[in-house]
Protein backbone atom coordinates (compact mmCIF):
# COMPACT_ATOMS: atom_id res chain seq x y z
CA UNK A 1 0.00 0.00 0.00
CA UNK A 2 0.97 3.33 -0.87
CA UNK A 3 0.39 6.88 0.93
CA UNK A 4 -1.00 9.31 -0.72
CA UNK A 5 2.35 10.99 -0.82
CA UNK A 6 3.91 9.21 -3.14
CA UNK A 7 3.95 10.25 -6.85
CA UNK A 8 4.00 7.62 -9.74
CA UNK A 9 6.36 8.60 -12.71
CA UNK A 10 3.98 10.24 -14.79
CA UNK A 11 3.03 12.93 -11.61
CA UNK A 12 6.74 13.27 -10.93
CA UNK A 13 7.77 13.97 -14.73
CA UNK A 14 4.73 16.26 -14.54
CA UNK A 15 5.73 18.05 -11.11
CA UNK A 16 9.47 18.37 -12.43
CA UNK A 17 8.44 19.83 -16.18
CA UNK A 18 5.83 22.20 -14.26
CA UNK A 19 8.59 23.30 -11.84
CA UNK A 20 11.27 24.16 -14.55
CA UNK A 21 8.97 25.79 -16.82
CA UNK A 22 8.72 28.22 -14.27
CA UNK A 23 12.60 29.48 -15.05
CA UNK A 24 12.41 32.78 -17.07
CA UNK A 25 15.32 31.01 -19.23
CA UNK A 26 13.83 27.99 -19.70
CA UNK A 27 10.19 29.63 -20.42
CA UNK A 28 12.56 31.59 -23.46
CA UNK A 29 14.43 29.02 -24.21
CA UNK A 30 11.01 27.12 -25.47
CA UNK A 31 8.93 30.10 -27.01
CA UNK A 32 12.53 30.73 -29.08
CA UNK A 33 13.02 27.18 -30.04
CA UNK A 34 8.70 27.34 -31.32
CA UNK A 35 9.44 30.58 -33.00
CA UNK A 36 12.46 29.24 -34.50
CA UNK A 37 10.42 26.46 -36.22
CA UNK A 38 7.88 28.63 -37.21
CA UNK A 39 9.71 30.93 -39.11
CA UNK A 40 10.66 28.90 -41.83
CA UNK A 41 10.26 25.43 -43.32
CA UNK A 42 14.12 23.89 -43.01
CA UNK A 43 14.30 25.59 -39.07
CA UNK A 44 10.71 23.03 -38.85
CA UNK A 45 11.93 20.29 -40.28
CA UNK A 46 15.42 20.49 -38.11
CA UNK A 47 13.83 21.18 -34.75
CA UNK A 48 11.47 17.91 -35.07
CA UNK A 49 14.24 16.13 -36.01
CA UNK A 50 16.08 17.14 -32.65
CA UNK A 51 13.00 16.73 -30.79
CA UNK A 52 12.39 13.11 -31.92
CA UNK A 53 16.53 12.19 -31.33
CA UNK A 54 16.03 14.06 -28.12
CA UNK A 55 12.56 12.31 -26.84
CA UNK A 56 14.69 9.35 -26.99
CA UNK A 57 17.34 10.45 -24.53
CA UNK A 58 14.37 11.85 -22.35
CA UNK A 59 13.17 8.30 -21.83
CA UNK A 60 16.47 7.15 -21.13
CA UNK A 61 16.70 9.62 -18.37
CA UNK A 62 13.45 9.04 -16.63
CA UNK A 63 15.13 6.64 -13.39
CA UNK A 64 16.60 9.96 -12.93
CA UNK A 65 13.30 12.05 -12.60
CA UNK A 66 13.02 11.75 -9.03
CA UNK A 67 16.97 12.90 -8.51
CA UNK A 68 16.13 16.09 -10.55
CA UNK A 69 13.02 16.80 -8.33
CA UNK A 70 14.71 16.75 -4.82
CA UNK A 71 17.61 19.04 -6.65
CA UNK A 72 14.91 21.41 -7.41
CA UNK A 73 13.90 21.11 -3.91
CA UNK A 74 17.56 21.89 -2.07
CA UNK A 75 17.30 24.88 -4.55
CA UNK A 76 14.13 26.44 -3.96
CA UNK A 77 14.08 25.05 0.00
CA UNK A 78 17.59 24.81 1.11
CA UNK A 79 18.44 23.32 4.36
CA UNK A 80 21.32 24.73 7.06
CA UNK A 81 23.34 21.91 5.71
CA UNK A 82 23.15 23.25 1.90
CA UNK A 83 24.10 26.38 2.49
CA UNK A 84 27.42 25.82 4.68
CA UNK A 85 29.27 26.73 1.97
CA UNK A 86 27.80 30.46 1.71
CA UNK A 87 29.64 30.83 5.33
Amino acid sequence: MTSDTTLSPTQNQQDFLNRVQNYAIVNTAVRAWDQGKNYNRALKWGGEMVESVVGGVVQRLEPLEPFAVRQLDRVHYPSNQDLTFLV
